[in-house]
């Protein structure tokens, strides 16, 4: 009997969240397919040219974070406020909860894909500007000095890159040697710029599982400081997520208590 009320009750949960569930399946297909769709054009050769439905992809998956996080939110409140049993409300808290954490988590694999690209594109822009007649005397005085500073990755401490670009064409440099010299990054960049930005794909499943856990010590406010937004629009996003964590947190205490939304029973 408790088995069955128990299966009967996990279905109404689920029946009950199931707009949340889709739009938590749509945001994460987004996010998953545009890294495919890079690697697509990537292996096709049309990465480097002018895609409008490439942008357009980019504005939805904008659009549907803040989107599935207030339908997350929004759902659980009117669910509080509409009577329904208590059970039924803890649980819906706790499955919004889940799903903003799997939603923001493709989110940051979604950025860490697209800003490594550009860093990867940047980076290689930057040691052919080095490798013109005009820079070619300032390489020989000034040498290590000339090191490219900037990063336009998505987050510090994600350990794998998706993109390769010019350091990883330095011919026999190891790996645990640091920055490879700055003469032998600009010989490398000499190449098209199609043999130096390649996609790899074995850092896609590395990467996803360090964003999902960036994502569950973002909104549960931990802060381990092992990995660290640093765009500013990055960072906006970061911040959506703990506030939304506290939010959901406080909705479920204040069910819990018996301080929010009139109950109808104490099962679902």
């Amino acid at each position: 009997m408790n088995i069955t009320k128990r299966i009967r009750a996990t279905g109404i949960l689920l029946n009950t969240n199931r707009r949340v569930l889709l739009t938590v399946g749509f945001c994460l297909f987004l996010s998953v397919g545009f890294v495919e769709i890079l690697e697509w054009l990537w292996l096709s050769g049309q990465l480097f040219s002018d895609n409008m439905w490439f942008d357009i992809v980019i504005v939805l998956l904008l659009i549907s974070i803040p989107l599935s996080l207030f339908y997350a939110i929004f759902h659980v409140i009117h669910m509080t406020l509409t009577g329904a049993s208590r059970n039924l409300q803890l649980g819906s808290v706790l499955l919004s909860y889940l799903s903003v954490i799997i939603v923001f988590s493709g989110f940051y694999y979604f950025q860490s894909s697209i800003n490594d690209l550009s860093d990867s594109i940047e980076e290689y822009r930057y040691y052919e500007k080095l490798r013109t007649p005009a820079m070619t005397n300032n390489v020989t005085a000034y040498g290590a000095s000339l090191h490219r500073q900037a990063s336009r990755r998505a987050f510090h401490g994600v350990s794998k890159r998706m993109w390769k670009g010019v350091g990883d064409k330095v011919k026999n440099w190891p790996d645990d040697a640091g920055q490879p010299p700055v003469d032998k990054l600009v010989e490398a960049s000499r190449l098209p710029i199609r043999d130096i930005v390649l996609f790899d794909h074995t850092a896609k499943f590395s990467i996803f599982l360090d964003c999902l856990y960036f994502s569950a010590v973002t909104i549960t406010s931990t802060g381990f400081g092992d990995i660290v937004p640093l765009s500013r629009f990055n960072k906006i996003i970061v911040s959506l997520e703990s506030i939304s964590g506290v939010v959901l947190i406080a909705i479920g205490i204040a069910i819990a208590l018996g301080g929010l939304g009139k109950s109808s029973g104490t099962d679902t």
